[in-house]
């Protein structure tokens, strides 16, 4: 017991060196020399003093309540102690470490679309009927492991739903939706999409992350027989449901559907998309494989502009299909690899017998039925595992090697089957 408040008080002549030492190196440009030299006198002395065995608690406050008058008098903003001073050097260099750690070591991501289902899952959705959304006592679990938000479409009105749609050539449709400021974790601007649903003569509206897509959410609520909103169109154009009211604009009012105010309309969670780290410090050592899924910028790639011409520059996860020198090839459903099913990988075996939940390979663009593509030497091909639902290498072609940020290493949210080594 005395040998530990021995240390203890040891420790205390310490923390005096270090803080006399703090003032010497912070202050001594602005300090006098008989200030310089008592403030290295109380350096040393309390740095004696905790290397003494022999140390008693008589002899250290004796002695400390000399040093801590000279730290008073000599030390400025640094002495005596404040919450501030103490501690926001070290939030700097928390700071720094931390993102020294993501520039050069791990890197989070988070998966933002199901492009690369059922490897990673981005953003989705789980449609709740009346009676069935989970109590309020659930939902901060529902938050804590899954990611999910709860969401919410009350009727102020009186009548049945309509849907506002946007039309697009050869029938195509899908719901309008407008870009609206936002607020992400309550105070961080975030643009979001903001749709609405018409019950009568009243609107309620719903926003969601401008990465989120809600076609299908709303498809699979109103039109649950339907695959597709051209589908949709088709089968209630001839109903006189809907009303076009030009320049690609319409509203469709959805059969059977009729609310009194204060009903539920739409009930939904919106669950987080994987959140995994990226290492990015292996590939300065070891150059990626075909199979390996990677994240990359997309500010350079010559295929992929906004509206305007304007370079979209995106932090992309795929999975690397081929390398420079490789011949492409997609015989629907598998991805061949100079003649050979391409492997790697266990996504591409999945893919080509289309099981566990893999589609297959979708051949399209750059890869169309009957078309081979080399890449180029200085290039990278990739592929999402859910081709059909995939926007990569197929439509905007091989990309540079040195826009590759890393591989994706481990999923750590949320706490679901595919927490771990991320594959």
């Amino acid at each position: 017991m005395f040998g530990k408040q021995q240390r203890k008080w040891r420790k205390q002549a310490g923390e005096y060196a270090d803080q006399a030492a703090k003032v010497l190196h912070y202050r001594r440009d602005q300090l006098a020399g008989e200030a310089i030299a008592a403030l290295a006198e109380v350096r040393d002395r309390a740095r004696e003093r905790s290397r003494d065995r022999g140390l008693t608690r008589e002899q250290l406050e004796g002695e400390a309540a000399g040093w801590d008058a000279t730290l008073r008098a000599h030390g400025g903003r640094i002495h005596p102690k404040t919450f501030w001073t103490d501690n926001v050097e070290t939030f700097l260099v928390a700071a720094i470490i931390v993102l020294g750690i993501r520039a050069f070591f791990l890197q989070p991501f988070i998966i933002p679309t199901n492009s690369m289902a059922p490897t990673y899952s981005g953003m989705h959705y789980e449609i709740f009927e009346d009676g069935d959304a989970p109590l309020a006592l659930v939902q901060p679990l529902r938050f804590l492991f899954l990611g999910a938000r709860s969401h919410s479409v009350e009727a102020a009105g009186e009548g049945p739903v309509r849907l506002p749609l946007e039309l697009g050539p050869g029938g195509g449709a899908r719901p309008a939706f407008s870009l609206v400021e936002g607020r992400k974790f309550g105070f961080v601007p975030a643009t979001r999409k903001e749709y609405r649903i018409a019950v009568g003569a009243d609107i309620a509206t719903f926003r969601v992350p401008v990465d989120f897509n809600a076609d299908r959410l709303l498809r699979e609520r109103f039109f649950p027989e339907s695959n597709s909103w051209s589908e949709v169109i088709r089968a209630q154009g001839a109903t006189g449901r809907l009303q076009r009211l030009g320049g690609g604009r319409a509203w469709l009012t959805v059969p059977g559907e009729s609310f009194q105010p204060g009903e539920t309309v739409l009930r939904f969670d919106l669950l987080s998309g994987d959140a995994l780290f990226v290492d990015r410090f292996s590939y300065h050592f070891v150059r990626p494989e075909p199979g390996d899924p990677i994240v990359f910028r997309t500010g350079n790639i010559e295929g992929m502009r906004g509206p305007r011409g304007e370079p979209v520059d995106k932090y992309y996860i795929k999975r690397l299909a081929g390398t420079g020198g490789d011949s492409l090839t997609i015989h629907a459903p598998a991805l061949f690899r100079n003649g050979e099913p391409a492997l790697g990988n266990v996504a591409f075996r999945d893919n080509a017998q289309q099981i566990h939940g893999y589609p297959g390979y979708v051949p399209e663009g750059w890869l169309a039925p009957g078309r081979s593509y080399e890449v180029p030497g200085d290039g990278f091909f990739v592929l999402g595992d859910n081709s059909p639902n995939s926007l990569d290498s197929r439509y905007w072609g091989p990309f540079d090697p040195r826009d590759t940020i890393g591989r994706a290493l481990w999923i750590y949210y949320p706490f679901s089957q595919r927490w771990g080594p991320a594959h």
